[in-house]
């Protein structure tokens, strides 16, 4: 069983992508499945910082502005969503 990282041992970054990757309803064996990687790359990314490339990789997957993935740049998920 894999070890699940507690909330508060996440970056504000890695908050981010694991709410965006739960909002697209995918998990973490599914996006890195459509995204080409290895799952532990996305368990990277929702604790740690991912390349600017991959964050707009990951951001195009789970259909939300790369600047509010990498930055925080609105205030809420729900005003980036892409439809």
């Amino acid at each position: 069983m894999p070890k699940l990282t507690p909330e508060r041992d996440r970056t504000e970054f890695g908050r981010r992508m694991r709410l965006a990757r739960e909002r697209a309803g995918l998990t973490q064996e599914q996006a890195a499945a459509q995204a080409g990687v290895a799952q532990s790359t996305v368990v990277d990314a929702e604790t740690k910082n991912l390349s600017s490339r991959k964050v707009t990789q990951f951001a195009v997957l789970y259909r939300v502005d790369p600047d509010w993935l990498a930055t925080a740049g609105a205030t809420e998920l729900g005003e980036q969503m892409r439809v």
